[in-house]
């Protein structure tokens, strides 16, 4: 049981930390992309 509730809390940590990439990967992609128009 105790490995079950590791394992969501860790799942969960990782859909954090996906979510924390996705929002500062985007902006920094965009700001490449202006660069890139240059």
């Amino acid at each position: 049981q105790f490995r079950i509730l590791l394992i969501l809390l860790f799942s969960d940590d990782l859909f954090n930390l996906k979510d924390f990439l996705l929002k500062s990967v985007e902006p920094l992609i965009n700001n490449i992309d202006l660069f890139s128009r240059r």
